[in-house]
Formats: C-alpha cells, sequence, structure tokens
C-alpha cells in the first residue's frame, strides 16, 4: 500500500485557453502556431453562424458569424496538477489555499501567445480567455 504525504486532492488544477476568431492570414496563423508549439486547434466554417467552444471553466458563444469565411477555435485544457497553484513558505510548509489568479505568462510553453493573435494581425472578431481552476 501507498502512503501519500502532503498536499492530497482526488482532482487536479489546470490551467486553460479558450480563443476563437476569424481568419485573415490563415497561412502565416497555421505557421505561426504550429512553429509555436501550440497544436490545440481547429479551423471550421460555423453552421448557421454560430461557434461555442466549452472548457471546464468558462465558455465562449459566438452568434455572429461569418458562414462563408473561416474561423480559428482553440480549446487548451493543461494538467500541471495542485502544485502550480499553491505556495509553500519559508519553512517548507505547503500552503493548502490554491491560488487561480494568473496572467497569460503563467500558461505552460508559449501558449500564451494565442491572445494575441489579433494582434499579430492573423485574426479579426478575436475572443480569447484563459483562467485556471480544478479539473474534475
Amino acid at each position: 500500500m501507498k502512503t501519500r504525504s502532503g498536499f492530497v486532492s482526488n482532482s487536479s488544477s489546470s490551467s486553460f485557453i479558450l480563443a476563437v476568431g476569424k481568419i485573415k492570414d490563415k497561412i502565416g496563423l497555421t505557421n505561426f502556431l504550429d512553429g509555436s508549439g501550440i497544436v490545440d486547434y481547429d479551423i471550421v466554417c460555423p453552421q448557421k453562424g454560430k461557434i461555442q467552444i466549452e472548457s471546464f471553466m468558462d465558455s465562449i458563444f459566438k452568434k455572429d458569424c461569418d458562414d462563408k469565411s473561416e474561423y480559428i477555435v482553440i480549446n487548451i485544457v493543461n494538467n500541471e496538477g495542485d502544485e502550480k497553484f499553491t505556495d509553500q513558505s519559508e519553512d517548507g510548509d505547503i500552503d493548502t489555499e490554491l491560488d487561480y489568479d494568473i496572467d497569460s505568462t503563467d500558461l505552460p510553453d508559449n501558449q500564451h501567445l494565442t491572445c494575441d493573435l489579433e494582434e499579430l494581425g492573423f485574426v479579426e472578431d478575436f475572443e480569447c480567455t484563459y483562467g485556471a481552476g480544478r479539473n474534475g
């Protein structure tokens, strides 16, 4: 039998990114995302002018999509675990209060770049949200 010590939980903490936008430069966009290591995306042509993406903590719903255009849909859920969102005191004690107040630079790898896609000129009519919470 294994004995676990320290902070133990039945579920895990994860960060996430949800984004959707109308593509202006498909080749530039896919080259940028693939070169940045961001591979959790789909390119879609919406049916009936609607796109909805959901994650465990948030959702984006766009109801005014152009049926003749392509859209990027990004839905990334990470699995960092609770340790990423806990603080350890100077005496080594782990604070069991989880801190989900993150900014985009706290996301793994280059994922923070997804929220810059409109600024970089690859998309328009863009929405991007990110955060963290209990995943399960």
